[in-house]
């Protein structure tokens, strides 16, 4: 679930559905459906984010509210297999990681999620990534562990 305002908010399930309010959660709208949602996240009320478990298509992005959603395909090597955390920073810029599985990535966009650069993968440290939280753009936490 994220809410960009007080009123206006989306959830996501891990079905597929896409759900959106814009009166404090009274009402919601059905977007289209996007298997294996995990995570979601907003710049702002037309900008976001979602992160699924589908290791072929992790990563999506709207600039129509939650209307239509985009595969993100240009995301740096290597691929997450999955995002299962999103932390949204500025209007510009979020972290998303994953995968809680076996594929410690985690990656930064600077342009409301158009392209993404790696910022860990050292399967050294952590083999799983649960979920990220940043507090602007050089300080925040990404949670995981070593053992799958």
């Amino acid at each position: 679930m994220y809410f960009i305002n007080e009123n206006t908010g989306w959830i996501v399930h891990y079905d597929g559905r896409v759900f959106r309010t814009t009166n404090a959660g009274q009402n919601w709208t059905l977007s289209q459906n996007i298997p294996l949602n995990r995570s979601v996240g907003f710049f702002n009320s037309k900008n976001g984010l979602i992160g699924t478990l589908d290791s072929a298509r992790p990563l999506y992005r709207t600039t129509n509210n939650g209307a239509n959603w985009i595969q993100i395909t240009n995301i740096a090597d290597p691929k997450p297999k999955g995002i299962c955390g999103i932390s949204i920073i500025n209007e510009n810029e979020a972290v998303a990681c994953g995968r809680y599985f076996n594929d410690a990535r985690a990656f930064k966009t600077t342009d409301k999620g158009i392209s993404w650069i790696n910022i860990f993968n050292d399967t050294s440290k952590a083999r799983t990534l649960i979920d990220t939280y940043f507090w602007n753009a050089d300080t925040g936490l990404i949670v995981g562990g070593y053992n799958t």
